[in-house]
């Protein structure tokens, strides 16, 4: 069976390497998923669809859009750098680990040290 597991990874922007060790197999066992040559599991395909933001039914190919086509976001590769790096970092930690990051990430806002300023900079405190 064909799987559209290639489009799901690229519009995540994820590698292949990446995405192997978010659902926890081998680069070389992914790289048979993708190319057709190896058919995952059905556990493995939620895991696929939970990382790529997509349905199970988009990786079976009885979807044609993805969330993110569907909601017009913007691609993975506009993305900031750091930005993928930060997503991926937070989905290999556990849940406490998820939210000790967001509340770092919130204590840093909330500081007003390192929120942008109106051209885009970083380091202009938060006007009260």
């Amino acid at each position: 069976m064909k799987f559209k597991i290639r489009d799901a990874r690229e519009a995540a922007g994820f590698s292949q390497k990446e995405l192997a060790k978010v659902i926890g197999v081998a680069p070389s066992t992914f790289n048979g998923y993708e190319s057709g040559n190896h058919d995952p599991k059905s556990d493995l395909l939620l895991k696929i669809a939970e990382a790529c933001n997509v349905t199970v039914d988009f990786l079976l190919g009885r979807e044609e859009t993805t969330p993110a086509d569907q909601k017009n976001a913007p691609s993975a590769d506009k993305s900031v750098p750091g930005e993928k790096q930060l997503i991926n970092l937070y989905r290999e930690l556990n849940e406490e680990g998820q939210e000790k990051l967001v509340d770092y990430a919130d204590d840093l806002v909330v500081s007003g040290k390192y929120i942008k300023s109106d051209k885009g900079k970083l380091g202009t405190e938060k006007q009260a």
